[in-house]
């Protein structure tokens, strides 16, 4: 079987949220030490989902962290002005790669993914 890497644990950063298009990735974030949830998949950025994450943002920058492939653009772009129509401070992650597909292939590096890091 393939063998992993484990993750860099990343310091500390209470002031970042991340929000991935799946399950996995936001596990891979939160195992490096990001706070981290998840959406489930591209299709499901809706006024509900943009609700529930302002309401839980606490004054934290969101960063939109979904796959890079054209679904997860448009649902990412989408989120993005929904957080900040209700005045999240918010960014996409500027990656083409998924938080769990990077740090397989990097060693586990995450802190060159997110670039905030």
């Amino acid at each position: 079987g393939q063998r992993y890497p484990a993750l860099v644990r990343l310091p500390g950063r209470p002031d970042l949220l991340i929000v991935c298009e799946g399950i996995i990735d936001a596990l891979t974030d939160a195992t490096a030490g990001l706070h981290a949830v998840a959406v489930l998949g591209a299709t499901y950025p809706s006024i509900a989902v943009a609700d529930t994450l302002s309401g839980h943002a606490d004054g934290r920058e969101v960063v939109v962290a979904f796959d890079g492939d054209e679904p997860g653009r448009i649902a990412a772009n989408r989120l993005h002005e929904m957080l900040s129509a209700r005045s999240v401070n918010c960014r996409p992650q500027g990656s083409t790669d998924s938080s769990n597909r990077w740090g397989r292939r990097h060693d586990g590096r995450l802190p060159e993914l997110h670039r905030y890091c």
